[in-house]
């Protein structure tokens, strides 16, 4: 993983096998049987968030999609998304990123990103559904302060909101155009 990452950092051009074994001491074919074998980054991830951060200091979980433009038929995961940036559904990609974010020090760390599903791989499911299981699957990684999941506007379904209960996490967001709140009268 040294070897890897140093070298990415001093290729010139882009970073593919090709490139990366001419910067390193590795030939392509390693590059790309290592390539083939699986990793966990949320592991990974964790570890070097654990060696950058205090025990001591506040942190919060934070959850959000970014919207990649993409053309083309046969793309994995290709399918209708929100693009914030032109307040519109579009054609694209979507990925989902669970980070860590120290209060104290407002920075923040990637703990995990997937890319987000086409409806039409699992119609069974929401994408709430999906992004439900994205917190499950990085929520182990979690360091042991964060106590709350800081999420946009679009999260703020109940079904979401209780699945995040339901991993001992508390939600912050803003709340929908088409929230129902009830007040129990006190009086």
């Amino acid at each position: 993983m040294t070897t890897l990452f140093a070298t990415i950092l001093i290729a010139c051009g882009k970073v593919n096998f090709t490139n990366l074994s001419r910067y390193s001491q590795r030939t392509e074919r390693s590059y790309r049987r290592q390539f083939k074998k699986q990793f966990d980054f949320a592991q990974f991830n964790a570890e070097v968030i654990k060696a950058a951060t205090s025990l001591h200091h506040s942190m919060i979980a934070v959850m959000d999609c970014s919207f990649i433009a993409k053309s083309g038929k046969k793309t994995f995961g290709l399918d209708q998304f929100y693009n914030g940036s032109h307040n519109r559904v579009e054609r694209g990609l979507e990925v989902s990123l669970v980070a860590v974010v120290d209060v104290e020090t407002e920075v923040a760390y990637s703990l995990l990103a997937e890319q987000t599903f086409d409806q039409g791989e699992c119609p069974e499911l929401t994408r709430m559904d999906y992004y439900l299981h994205h917190l499950e699957i990085a929520q182990p990684q979690l360091p042991p302060q964060v106590r709350y999941l800081a999420v946009d506007g679009a999260y703020a379904k109940e079904a979401f909101v209780k699945g995040v209960k339901a991993l001992n996490l508390d939600v912050i967001s803003k709340l929908r155009r088409d929230a129902n709140l009830r007040y129990v009268f006190e009086g």
